[in-house]
């Protein structure tokens, strides 16, 4: 058996309304959380015991996990030349074996947003963060979804997303410069200065460690 331990208050149920889980009845936010969790397996256990979640499911044997490991690295190959289709093709594989493989995930939906599936993307995203809620670079890129790619943009969800970035990784270039877009959106030069600002210390201070 494999177990994924996560903390009741950091499961997403809905991406776009929190859902206090602690508040339910143990009964309900199990039959919650895994329906959230089937994408790791439809026969996943879940106890909940002192505010975290804890799930179980069959984990495949030792040659099968083996070989996967390298067709996700064969995927990573394929994506970083362009050929997201075979990318996709590829991580599908290496999930169907290692459902939890953050990697695989989190790269499988960076190449749907590359092909323009945008669900299929934010899905996957969504996925990764509830296997690892401390993943900051899905946080990020499911903000940039929200914002920039859905036809519908939803920029209290962007920003949502971002601030959990930031509560996780404040020193993270790509993300201020994200966030200070956002700012300037939300008409609060205020922050967007400040985002800048930091984002600038921050760059000088890698020049000054590269000069040392």
């Amino acid at each position: 058996m494999a177990t994924i331990i996560v903390s009741l208050s950091d499961i997403i149920i809905d991406p776009k309304n929190k859902i206090d889980l602690a508040a339910l009845p143990i009964d309900e936010a199990c039959k919650l959380i895994k329906r959230s969790y089937g994408f790791i397996s439809s026969l996943i256990e879940v106890k909940i015991e002192s505010g975290y979640a804890i799930i179980n499911y069959r984990a495949e044997e030792e040659s099968k996990i083996k070989r996967s490991y390298e067709i996700y690295r064969e995927g990573v190959k394929k994506g970083e030349k362009g050929n997201y289709k075979k990318a996709i093709e590829l991580f599908k594989k290496v999930l169907e074996v290692i459902p939890d493989h953050i990697d695989a995930r989190r790269n499988l939906g960076m190449a749907y947003l590359e092909i323009g599936n945008i669900e299929g993307a934010k899905d996957n995203l969504i996925d990764v963060l509830r296997i690892d809620p401390k993943d900051t670079w899905s946080y990020v890129l499911l903000g940039n979804i929200y914002g920039k790619y859905e036809k519908e943009r939803d920029f209290e969800s962007q920003e949502r997303f971002y601030m959990k970035a930031y509560e996780l990784n404040p020193s993270d270039s790509y993300l201020l410069n994200n966030l200070a877009a956002l700012r300037t959106q939300q008409n609060n030069y205020k922050m967007h200065r400040d985002c800048l600002m930091r984002r600038f210390r921050l760059i000088q201070n890698i020049q000054i460690h590269i000069l040392d």
